[in-house]
C-alpha cells in the first residue's frame, strides 16, 4: 500500500533535512582537520575529547535526565491519584 501525498512529502523533507544537517556537521567537524598532526597531538585531543564528554554527561546530561524522569513520575502518580 502506497502513502498518502503529504505523508511522502514530509518524509522526504525529513530525508532532505536530516542530509543537509549531515552535511553541515561533516563539514563543521572536519573543517579545521590536519592530516599533519603528530601522534602525541591526536593522543592530547582524543584525552581531551573525552574529558569533555565526561564532564559535559556529569554536568548537564545525567541530571537533566534525571530531573525529567522524576517530573514524569510525578505527572503519572499526580494523574492516578485524580482519576
Amino acid at each position: 500500500m502506497s502513502q498518502a501525498g503529504p505523508t511522502r512529502y514530509s518524509r522526504l523533507a525529513l530525508y532532505v533535512g536530516l542530509t543537509g544537517i549531515f552535511v553541515c556537521c561533516l563539514w563543521i567537524g572536519w573543517s579545521d582537520f590536519d592530516v599533519r598532526m603528530t601522534q602525541t597531538e591526536v593522543r592530547e585531543s582524543i584525552r581531551f575529547t573525552i574529558r569533555q564528554v565526561i564532564q559535559f554527561a556529569v554536568q548537564f546530561a545525567i541530571p537533566i535526565a534525571i530531573l525529567v524522569f522524576f517530573i514524569k513520575e510525578i505527572i503519572r502518580w499526580l494523574q492516578s491519584r485524580g482519576a
